[in-house]
């Protein structure tokens, strides 16, 4: 069963006990007053009726007139009217009541009180009547009425009320009903969203309106759906990147390995001299380098994104001069200008990664230099205020495009594969100073135009 049909059955059934018992009650008032108005009215009538005959009785008695037909007259017309009177003067006693079981009421004493006024109801026969019975001078006169019509205004009002129960029953039902499957509609749509989720869809997206907790839960539904396509793009990205790297490993290792292998080979098997012995050394020699070079990168790619930093006050005037006395005279040899400006900044941050970051973006600078028409490389620092400062490494070389901007951190990714192959390069350099970068909290952009140069850019936090 639905939540709403739960809803609708407890709320049906708690309005019925609730409007059922106030009806009841509210019968249940209106016949006690109808049985209130009913005693008042006997109890008048036989007041008057009581009072009239004391005073007739005693015109009566003055004119010497007989009590007894003044009694047969009253009990005969009162009769008439549907009153029974049993009126008890002196001697004489008339009874004109209905039944035989209503006198021996009348004349049980233990029927009555003491007092001079006393009232009852009772049923005779399966006829209700009232008793009412008031003293006279010299005896009592008793005042019996059916009122059996309280039983047909009891009926009267209980048809009534059960009938208006039933009618708002029935609308409130219906209303309740209509309501109810309305109100909980944003939540079969949220059902059928989670569904389709549970199935796998993540680009199912609700759309419910109303600013309400449904609204809040569309909206909180969609944007879980959102994050979760995201984080399975995401994850998708990185497998394919870490397949792509398992690959591009393998074929840069199936290379000097091969290499390796073939001239061990063709030194134990083939009767060689002692030049080709010697070239064929240094192939194995050059090729075990390529190797060294490969799983050094990748130690040191590992050791940026996992190993925790000591982070001090680190002078970049210091690491730019280690740079130009490094790559001075290679650049010098090249034939390429490297221009280190003069700076009083310093960041944050390992010293030992920060110098392995711009010396590998220098490195790369110089030789994208190599085949230009200008050969310049320069590196400055920029302040640029919150804390942070912004060391800029640009080359007036061949550049890059925007097809190799987007992927040229990637592991293993070379723009040029033929000369950086030739160097013994394997497309790590950029890959580990991207993450030397985000082990820092900062980031490295690159700008490029083709035939005119690259700009890297990295911005670090300021000490």
């Amino acid at each position: 069963m639905k939540f709403w049909q739960k809803t609708f059955i407890c709320t049906l059934v708690l309005f019925l006990v609730c409007f059922g018992s106030g009806i009841f009650a509210l019968a249940l008032f209106f016949n006690g007053q109808l049985v209130e108005n009913c005693e008042n009215t006997c109890l008048a009538e036989q007041f008057y009726i009581a009072k009239s005959f004391a005073a007739d009785c005693e015109y009566t008695v003055s004119t010497g007139g007989s009590v007894k037909d003044l009694m047969m007259s009253y009990s005969d017309y009162y009769l008439g009217e549907g009153i029974s009177l049993v009126i008890v003067y002196g001697d004489e006693t008339t009874f004109h009541t209905a039944s035989s079981e209503v006198n021996e009421i009348i004349l049980d004493s233990e029927s009555w009180g003491e007092g001079e006024r006393e009232y009852f109801q009772r049923r005779v026969g399966g006829t209700r009547y009232i008793f009412i019975k008031s003293e006279l001078d010299d005896g009592y006169i008793t005042y019996v009425k059916d009122v059996s019509y309280l039983d047909d205004d009891w009926r009267a009002i209980a048809i009534i009320f059960v009938s208006i129960s039933l009618c708002v029953t029935v609308v409130l039902a219906a209303v309740l009903f209509v309501i109810l499957k309305r109100l909980s509609s944003p939540l079969s749509k949220l059902t059928r969203g989670v569904e389709a989720v549970a199935e796998g869809d993540y680009s199912v997206r609700t759309s419910v309106s109303g600013g309400d907790e449904f609204s809040e839960l569309s909206d909180g539904f969609n944007h879980m759906t959102e994050q979760i396509s995201e984080q399975i793009a995401a994850l998708e990205l990185v497998a394919e990147q870490k397949q792509r790297l398992v690959d591009d490993l393998s074929h840069e290792m199936r290379t000097p390995l091969t290499s390796i292998h073939g001239y061990a080979e063709y030194l134990l098997n083939a009767a060689v001299g002692e030049e080709e012995r010697i070239d064929a050394l240094i192939c194995i020699m050059t090729e075990s380098e390529r190797l060294s070079k490969l799983s050094q990168s990748l130690l040191d790619i590992s050791y940026a994104g996992n190993a925790p930093l000591t982070r001090t006050r680190v002078s970049l005037s210091e690491i730019f001069r280690g740079i130009e006395n490094r790559f001075g005279l290679n650049a010098k040899n090249a034939g390429v200008e490297l221009c280190v400006e003069e700076t009083n900044a310093a960041a944050f941050g390992d010293v030992t990664l920060l110098e392995l970051l711009f010396s590998n973006l220098t490195d790369n600078a110089v030789k994208a230099c190599r085949d230009a028409a200008v050969k310049r490389v320069t590196v400055r620092v920029e302040e640029t205020g919150s804390g942070r400062v912004c060391v800029t490494v640009t080359d007036t070389g061949r550049g890059m495009s925007e097809e190799e901007l987007r992927h040229i951190t990637e592991p293993f990714y070379r723009t040029d594969k033929v000369r950086s192959r030739a160097d013994g390069g394997a497309g790590l350099g950029l890959a580990l100073c991207r993450r030397i970068a985000e082990s820092h909290g900062g980031k490295m952009e690159f700008s490029s135009v083709i035939g005119r140069g690259t700009t890297v850019s990295v911005v670090l936090e300021s000490a």
